[in-house]
């Protein structure tokens, strides 16, 4: 008998069962989908962004939190993303654990006031995966 039964295997799921296997519970996941499309929409995740003082290891050039502010204002409704301030880095260093890395995207640059930034995604590490949600 498993605690936790997760259905499906897209990036909600995936941190579903995580959240859930870190608590001590135990944790089958079931998943239909062919290999090529196991994680959903996680390969979504390489347009996440951060504020961040200096340099991180998976983030290599500073983004400061007023920088950051003004990117996210100037292309959304700055109402509704204020209730966000002060969300930096370190929740997602968290929140990389031995099932997920952190890690530049480096075919997927953009431009912010003439820098170039390369983004980051999560990468769930296959191998370890299966250790992670295992009793």
């Amino acid at each position: 008998m498993v605690d936790v039964l997760v259905i499906g295997g897209g990036n909600a799921a995936l941190c579903a069962a995580l959240t859930a296997r870190e608590a001590g519970a135990s944790v089958l996941l079931l998943e239909a989908a062919p290999r090529e499309w196991r994680g959903g929409n996680s390969q979504h995740t390489r347009n996440l962004r951060c504020m961040h003082d200096a340099p991180q290891d998976v983030l290599v050039e500073s983004y400061p939190e007023e920088e950051f502010w003004q990117d996210l204002w100037r292309v959304t409704d700055a109402t509704p993303t204020r209730r966000w301030r002060g969300w930096s880095f370190a929740p997602l260093r968290n929140a990389a654990t031995g099932c997920a890395n952190m890690a530049l995207t480096f075919n997927r640059h953009y431009l912010v006031r003439s820098t170039l930034r390369a983004p980051m995604r999560f990468l769930w590490r296959r191998e370890s995966a299966r250790q992670c949600l295992l009793p």
